[in-house]
């Protein structure tokens, strides 16, 4: 077919308005590039603050690492550790061993007293009450209560069989504490003579809890197998449910409790359920909480994922209002942990189900250390069977 000389030259012309058209958007390319290379030049000549490295809240102070199945015991060491607790002095922390609890001096990192249990029972939810007089913990369906000065055992109560205690509230008094059982019931303890009294009662067992004494009222808060309940405590009457949460944990005021919801941390009034607001941090799995007794920052254990698979333990120092996270601890476990502060903040302890305790104090340092491994990577110095 035979184009006329009109349609050959409006061909002619459409192509020019291309070729046109492409020179002028390489020519932008060119310039962007140019521009963004000499900025990168610029930055690394003249770093901005918002390129500087975070301050390093914590740093690894202690490690005590079980021993493994097969090798002796050496004095001083466990086949496990698990909980965390701290005294209200913030002088020594604890954990429980397969046979014993264990409590040790913070600032020599030493043994200070070792707890031992009648029998094959082995220790779970420690804890020291704030006069430093009575350590508590649990084993199945038994408490136990020692003197903390002689380490002498105080007293020892059974309940029955299918009443096992498996949980222990974050807030205790010299006189009271309380607890979660496997038969649903939410019960307080009396540490001084050792009298019991049933608070609650769920239709399932209570795997996590929550004792919120607020400056005006207070709350209740049990974790079942499918619901989590809020009671108030003026008569223990239930003032609903929320769906599952598998962990709780409640702020020094007693108004806001954190619970983790799949990936999520929800922050909740502690007295309504109310919603406050939602911490997510990518390629993180969370397992619990602490809140700083700052009332501004949460710790959240968890695992970091690569690739969507675990590949270490690690604890998220995040604002509460923004949720941004400040500081980044990582570790090789990746099961499940437990973490605690102390009473006045210096001190983040965190164990893991039957692995090693760790121990960071706060630090006023700014710039991570440079240490083998890589910038700002964090080399554990790891603590000797104390004896």
């Amino acid at each position: 077919m035979n184009l006329s000389a009109r349609q050959m030259s409006k061909g002619s012309a459409k192509r020019s308005v291309q070729d046109l058209a492409y020179r002028t958007a390489e020519a932008y390319r060119r310039i962007v590039l140019t521009q963004a290379c000499l900025l990168g030049i610029f930055a690394s000549l003249f770093p901005s603050g918002a390129n500087t490295v975070e301050a390093q809240v914590f740093e690894l102070r202690y490690t005590y690492k079980p021993s493994r199945v097969g090798i002796p015991l050496a004095e001083g060491q466990s086949r496990w550790y698990e909980g965390v607790v701290f005294t209200r002095d913030s002088a020594v922390v604890g954990s429980c061993g397969s046979e014993e609890v264990f409590l040790w001096e913070l600032k020599a990192g030493t043994l200070d007293r070792r707890l031992s249990l009648p029998g094959d029972l082995a220790p779970v939810n420690a804890r020291v009450t704030p006069d430093r007089q009575r350590v508590v913990c649990s084993s199945g369906s038994t408490i136990l209560i020692w003197k903390y000065e002689d380490g002498v055992l105080e007293r020892t109560i059974k309940f029955h069989d299918d009443r096992g205690i498996g949980c222990v509230s974050d807030w205790f008094s010299n006189k009271e504490l309380v607890m979660g059982c496997d038969d649903g019931a939410v019960v307080m303890l009396n540490v001084t003579d050792g009298s019991v009294r049933e608070l609650a009662s769920v239709a399932e067992p209570v795997q996590a809890i929550a004792y919120c004494k607020g400056t005006d009222t207070s709350s209740l808060w049990a974790v079942g197998e499918t619901r989590t309940w809020l009671f108030r405590t003026s008569d223990y009457t239930s003032i609903g449910t929320i769906p599952v949460v598998c962990r709780i944990a409640s702020n020094r005021r007693g108004d806001i409790v954190a619970l983790v919801n799949k990936s999520k941390i929800l922050l909740r009034n502690s007295m309504t359920g109310e919603l406050i607001r939602t911490i997510s941090v990518a390629d993180f799995v969370p397992s619990c909480m602490s809140f700083d007794p700052d009332g501004r920052h949460i710790a959240i254990a968890g695992v970091l994922l690569d690739r969507g698979e675990p590949s270490n333990g690690a604890i998220q120092y995040c604002e509460i209002d923004s949720g941004k996270v400040v500081d980044t601890m990582t570790y090789p476990e990746t099961s499940g942990a437990e973490i605690a502060f102390s009473w006045d903040g210096n001190w983040l302890g965190v164990s893991h189900r039957r692995e090693a305790l760790r121990v960071f104090r706060r630090t006023a340092t700014r710039t991570p250390p440079q240490v083998e491994g890589g910038a700002g990577s964090r080399v554990e110095r790891a603590v000797p069977a104390v004896d």
